[in-house]
């Protein structure tokens, strides 16, 4: 019983180590590469075309990513979206998930 209890806690460590590297690898990639169209909390439509990012789940935020890696759809952030893996697009968008913005009316 002590061997499952540790073992569940070291999985729990780990998954929770794992997540921190994403959010600081996301956040670091979006700083450099993102922020000076999309805003520092993604709050702005790049050039005033794009979507505001920040209101998009992490699904959507990693289908833009990969469209815009293939050309599928162009703009002016294709050159930095396509030298991302797949494992930095995910950090990307577990990054920008942490700043969605809820709207209070």
């Amino acid at each position: 019983m002590k061997k499952v209890i540790l073992v569940g806690l070291c999985l729990i460590h780990f998954t929770l180590a794992s997540n921190e590297i994403m959010f600081t690898e996301g956040q670091q990639i979006f700083v450099k590469n993102c922020a000076t169209c999309h805003g520092q909390h993604a709050e702005k439509k790049a050039f005033g075309h794009s979507a505001i990012i920040n209101q998009f789940d992490e699904s959507a935020i990693i289908k833009a990513l990969q469209l815009r890696k293939s050309g599928e759809i162009q703009g002016a952030g294709n050159k930095a979206k396509s030298r991302l893996n797949s494992e930095q697009i995910q950090a990307v968008a577990t990054y920008i998930r942490t700043l969605k913005k809820n709207d209070i009316n």
